[in-house]
């Protein structure tokens, strides 16, 4: 079952909005997302803020974890790991995709890779809480 994380949250993801991520693709269990890094993303050291890397691979993993949510469940992210492998820079195009590793009843793992074109830059490992909606 596919559920589109698009009626999950009843919400505007606001943080999407201003990070400016885009969900590409969504499969049951697999998500790509993408960002153009800006100079609002960059660090004092001016390259890219490991906080922007680490916010594009929550949303990949978190959108390819709700691709296997039942109408009555929503989900939190609980644990976040990642590995930042290279710099990224202004202008870079980046890209995250996410697959669920284990659904269990109530957590969901899931791994993400990050590409500036077809240079790994970051990995990550995700936990994610699936919880029922109250009424």
């Amino acid at each position: 079952m596919i559920r589109d994380i698009r009626k999950v949250f009843n919400e505007k993801d606001h943080f999407g909005d201003f990070l400016g991520y885009h969900l590409e693709k969504i499969e049951e269990g697999y998500a790509e997302t993408t960002l153009t890094l800006k100079e609002k993303h960059l660090s004092p050291a001016a390259r890219a803020h490991g906080g922007v890397v680490a916010s594009l691979i929550d949303f990949a993993m978190g959108a390819a974890s709700c691709s296997t949510l039942k109408e009555n469940e929503l989900l939190a992210t609980i644990e976040m790991k990642v590995n930042f492998l290279e710099v990224l820079m202004v202008g870079d195009a980046i890209r995250a995709n996410a697959s669920v590793l284990f659904r269990g009843k109530s957590t969901i793992t899931t791994e993400a890779k990050v590409f500036e074109g077809t240079r790994l830059v970051a990995v990550g490992l995700g936990t994610f809480k699936v919880y029922p909606v109250k009424p």
